[in-house]
């Protein structure tokens, strides 16, 4: 085993298997224990003691009363590292080696935990400046979209108004050359209260509409207003 802890210290081979307490006695006589390492648990262990033959088992009390006193007063130990070595314990140079592996690992791990943090808090910032961008634009189509039905509105209105205002005055500007007819002067009378039935017609409808009525469908005839078309064009030419 001295042969084998020999090449163990000039490297030439990487461990060997022995018996622990004379390799921890041979290293430590020669001031060896720092540079080797125990690993792994005991082959087969195997417990020893002091033993008398069968003739003499008069001396083993006074053998164990003996024991008992040096492990009393600290002897035991003493004789203990003394013949068999003390436990070699990883080297404070190796200690010292991993604790400083741990501490740069764990400097690292936070560095790369803080970097993720604040990945993510600019994501999340980013995220929420697109999002409100695009609420505001939503918002901006909307209103757009709003004016834009709003004029489309309005436009249909000022046409549904023009129509029978355009009747009427198209009838007026005809009555003076044409107020000796009676046929005309009827049907003055009769058309101008029709456009303006229709006129008031379409104001309350407007009113109608504003009131958020549900829309009703309801049926017309429109022979009635091809006729209406056709009179007032008649009348024109």
């Amino acid at each position: 085993q001295e042969e084998a802890i020999q090449m163990l210290l000039e490297h030439k081979v990487d461990a060997f298997i022995g018996n622990q307490i004379t390799g921890q006695y041979l290293l430590q006589s020669d001031g060896q224990q720092d540079k080797v390492k125990l690993v792994g648990d005991p082959i087969s262990p195997t417990n020893y003691g002091m033993v008398v033959l069968k003739r003499n088992e008069q001396l083993l009390e006074p053998i164990n009363a003996g024991l008992r006193k040096i492990k009393t007063n600290g002897t035991y130990p003493k004789i203990e590292r003394k013949w068999f070595g003390e436990y070699i314990y990883p080297s404070t140079r190796n200690i010292r080696g991993m604790l400083t592996y741990f501490i740069i690992g764990l400097v690292a791990i936070t560095c790369v935990l803080l970097i993720i943090l604040w990945w993510n808090f600019t994501l999340k910032r980013e995220l929420k400046k697109r999002v409100d961008t695009y609420k505001k634009t939503l918002d901006e189509l909307a209103r757009k979209d709003r004016m834009q039905s709003l004029g489309q509105l309005v436009a249909g209105i000022a046409h549904e108004i023009r129509n029978p205002i355009t009747s009427i005055l198209s009838y007026a500007q005809l009555l003076p050359t044409k107020y000796e007819n009676k046929e005309y002067r009827e049907f003055f009378a009769q058309h101008v209260t029709g456009e303006v039935m229709r006129l008031n017609r379409i104001v309350g409808e407007l009113l109608d509409f504003a009131r958020d009525k549900p829309p009703e469908k309801t049926t017309f005839a429109i022979s009635e207003t091809v006729q209406a078309v056709v009179l007032l064009f008649h009348q024109l030419f």
